[in-house]
């Protein structure tokens, strides 16, 4: 029994990237988790006292930025915020400009092994990204103006992500 505090049993330790606490748990971290879950499982069918530590993953500075970006879309476009991109033709514009500046970029680096967009504009497939946009696809309008605060992400996310955890 690994709670008797047995040291002669051989001890096991496993561990996963540990999720972001930006948003919802997804079946990306499901796919890492279950890794981890089936090998401490085995080894604990091997007779293993096996630690599994969990957390999120709560330092650097992507909530950071992701906030200060928010209270600057709230402070230039409103509370709830009207972004210039919501016109069909300034958006039409504007991706016209950015898709010019990717052009240029890539034939000013042909050389480069690697594309220069960013994950998000892969899975967006546009250069225009809000964070207020972000955040209303996983929590209620009338909450996001709480986000400008990083401390309010850590308090939101987290509880979430166990509750996703629980039906993983």
């Amino acid at each position: 029994d690994p709670r008797s505090g047995d040291d002669s049993q051989e001890s096991f330790m496993v561990t996963f990237p540990y999720p972001y606490s930006n948003g919802h748990l997804h079946i990306g971290h499901a796919f890492s988790l279950t890794k981890a879950i089936f090998r401490a499982q085995y080894e604990r069918h091997q007779g293993k006292n096996v630690l599994f530590p969990f957390a999120f993953h709560c330092t650097g500075m992507p909530i950071q930025a992701a906030a200060n970006k928010l209270k600057d879309e709230i402070e230039t476009y409103g509370n709830p915020p009207k972004f210039p991109e919501e016109d069909p033709e300034v958006r039409a514009k504007m991706e016209a400009e950015i898709a010019a500046a990717k052009a240029a970029k890539a034939a000013a680096s042909e050389n480069k092994a690697k594309g220069g967009k960013t994950k998000l504009v892969q899975k967006t497939g546009t250069g225009i990204v809000r964070q207020w946009n972000i955040l209303a696809k996983m929590v209620p309008p009338d909450e996001i103006p709480q986000f400008v605060d990083p401390y309010h992400w850590l308090s939101y996310f987290p509880p979430i992500g166990v509750e996703h955890l629980k039906n993983f």
